[in-house]
């Protein structure tokens, strides 16, 4: 199961905090670096700063990088912010949008309980406008589901990608993966929308370490 504390810690980060959390990335580097030294190879392809993990966490951060270009290679304009008095920055914009990729890639499709991974990171003060709450998160979804798709679709290309390098599969159809993003998007939906449900009814849902939303199994 890909790691998912790793990159709700990650996306949480903004340049506006880089002074002071270089101090902290070189000490966790040169840490990194040793505990992978056995994997100077693989390791020489990544970028020093990236190497957040040890081996364990290797393809989480792969993913992540997937998802990383997919977003970076996006027209910023392209991104619909949400309006009003929760306006996002374009940096949190960005950083949602990673965010929704990576998780609907992992199969956890729950806003609520994205909310709750998010606003438990050690960095979710550092998000412009605060954690975007579950409703956000939905409004986020339904003004750029197109773009989302998108990125969606880079992320399942690689995990086919790998599956057919590791032998779990011979081949992919590429039309198969874009309905394959657009079915996790819709079950993403779904969920929701029962949770809204369940939450109209019964008490609000608090931010501690449960699983529920998260799907478990092969992420294809």
């Amino acid at each position: 199961m890909i790691s998912q504390t790793i990159f709700f810690d990650r996306f949480a980060f903004h340049p506006r905090n880089a002074s002071r959390t270089q101090t902290s990335n070189r000490k966790q580097r040169t840490r990194m670096q040793a505990i992978n030294s056995l994997k100077a190879d693989a390791c020489s392809r990544m970028p020093a700063n990236r190497l957040l993990a040890a081996a364990p966490q290797d393809r989480s951060l792969e993913l992540t990088h997937v998802v990383e270009k997919a977003v970076r290679n996006l027209d910023e304009h392209s991104l619909n912010r949400l309006p009003g008095p929760r306006c996002c920055s374009v940096t949190d914009a960005k950083r949602l949008l990673s965010v929704l990729c990576w998780s609907y890639a992992c199969q956890l499709f729950s806003s609520a309980e994205i909310h709750c991974r998010i606003h438990g990171a050690p960095t979710a003060s550092q998000w412009d406008n605060g954690v975007p709450r579950p409703s956000d998160i939905c409004r986020f979804r339904q003004e750029n589901r197109l773009t989302l798709q998108a990125c969606l679709v880079a992320a399942l290309r690689f995990l086919a990608t790998r599956k057919v390098a590791e032998g779990f599969i011979t081949r992919f159809n590429e039309s198969h993966i874009a309905e394959e993003a657009s079915r996790r998007i819709i079950v993403a939906m779904f969920v929701d929308s029962v949770e809204s449900n369940n939450h109209a009814t019964g008490p609000a849902r608090n931010c501690g370490n449960s699983d529920s939303g998260a799907r478990p199994g092969n992420p294809l």
